[in-house]
């Protein structure tokens, strides 16, 4: 996501499209979401967050049986 976001930062076109001051939003928006990942906020993962997405993958896998 950090590479994506310097390419449309740098992007002359999407300033262009968007126009500066929403592409400037665009950017931060984009920046706070990417800061928000499992890397920023630590390493600890709670049970029920394991157990709900083993669930899903689970449901998933049977639905194309």
């Amino acid at each position: 996501i950090y590479t994506a976001l310097n390419f449309f930062r740098e992007s002359s076109f999407m300033q262009t499209l968007l126009g500066n001051d929403l592409h400037h939003k665009y950017a931060e928006w984009k920046q706070e979401a990417a800061d928000r990942c499992a890397a920023k906020l630590g390493t600890r993962v709670k049970s029920g967050e394991v157990m709900f997405h083993h669930e899903i993958t689970n449901q998933s896998l049977w639905n194309l049986f």
